[in-house]
């Protein structure tokens, strides 16, 4: 759990971290691992994607990784869009104006 909260605390917005996120470093028993709990209060500020890749860079410089992660609540189609486009490698892609989803609503 020392590990998450390292991250946690080199993550966080309030330490120097990175904007509009706020997280924790926590043990989960009931799954025996410990777990960096986020808060990321504006994914324009910091899209989802960057927050998860620095996680796992962070991860690694501790000689550990990232077994999942788990969303909690609900985010904007947008923010999920975004790291689609950066995980696939879309070359200039626009949410707005490419889910087909925009256009039927």
């Amino acid at each position: 759990v020392e590990t998450a909260k390292k991250i946690a605390g080199k993550i966080r917005q309030s330490n120097g971290g990175l904007p509009g996120v706020k997280a924790l470093g926590i043990y989960l028993k009931e799954r025996n691992c410990a777990q960096v709990t986020v808060n990321l209060v504006n994914y324009t500020l910091t899209p989802l994607h960057v927050l998860t890749e620095e996680v796992r860079r962070l991860a690694s410089e501790y000689n550990t990784g990232v077994k999942q992660a788990e969303l909690i609540g609900l985010l904007p189609m947008k923010a999920m869009a975004e790291a689609a486009a950066f995980y696939l490698g879309l070359a200039d892609f626009d949410p707005d104006t490419r889910i087909i989803e925009n256009y039927l609503l």
